[in-house]
């Protein structure tokens, strides 16, 4: 009875099966890093988007509090002219 295959090349195929796994895992494993590192850039760029808009309401804050002119132009009730 003959072998279809010599046994040192099914080995060969093993190796190669066993490589072609081992190579799938890592492009698996790099997928999910790569998924990870953009959900943790969204949340920073995120939270600099939100820190940006605090700062400008801010400034604008202190614009009507230290400017007499604007804080009585926003604290004037509606329909109330100036005599």
């Amino acid at each position: 009875m003959r072998f279809p295959f010599r046994p040192e090349t099914t080995v060969a195929i093993r190796q190669t099966r066993l490589g072609e796994a081992l190579a799938s895992l890592g492009v698996i494993g790099s997928l999910i890093f790569v998924g990870l590192e953009i959900r943790q850039n969204t949340k920073a760029l995120e939270a600099a988007a939100i820190q940006s808009m605090t700062d400008v309401f801010r400034d604008q804050a202190y614009l009507f509090i230290n400017d007499s002119s604007l804080n009585s132009l926003v604290m004037r009730p509606r329909g109330v002219t100036r005599r």
